[in-house]
């Protein structure tokens, strides 16, 4: 809610962590698939931490909280997403660590793939057609 999302926009940029191996997967997926990033934080936002990141080439699509008017669980991110990156939603894997992620991805017709290492909990990720432990497992899944 609210609460949460003033407390996103104070934390700081620096305070910001990549999970380990996500770049280097990004990376490494970005020479086989198109990739795009769907969150609830700003634009500006997420394209700095992308930027920081030195993955901005790599994720040319940011489907953000002030580009849809929808969030997740909302499928419209996602499909909104697809859209821009011109592959159909049903050939889409929605890759995150909520429950609202999950929700989002099945709702809009995706591939939903929890992963472990960042917020999410086993349980509520329970309803993901793929649970990883970590984002460097994807790989060997796609």
């Amino acid at each position: 809610g609210k609460q949460l999302r003033q407390w996103h926009e104070k934390a700081a940029l620096s305070d910001v962590r990549l999970v380990e191996g996500a770049a280097e997967t990004v990376r490494s997926l970005a020479s086989r698939y198109r990739l795009g990033v769907v969150t609830t934080r700003g634009r500006e936002e997420a394209e700095a931490l992308l930027a920081r990141a030195g993955l901005q080439e790599f994720l040319p699509v940011v489907i953000a909280r002030d580009t849809s008017p929808r969030l997740k669980p909302h499928p419209q991110p996602v499909q909104e997403a697809s859209e821009r990156l011109g592959v159909d939603v049903a050939r889409c894997a929605l890759v995150g660590d909520t429950e609202a992620d999950v929700r989002a991805a099945k709702a809009a017709g995706a591939l939903a793939v929890g992963v472990l290492s960042g917020f999410g909990r086993e349980e509520d990720l329970q309803e993901a057609d793929l649970i990883l432990q970590d984002v460097t497992e994807l790989e060997e899944w796609l």
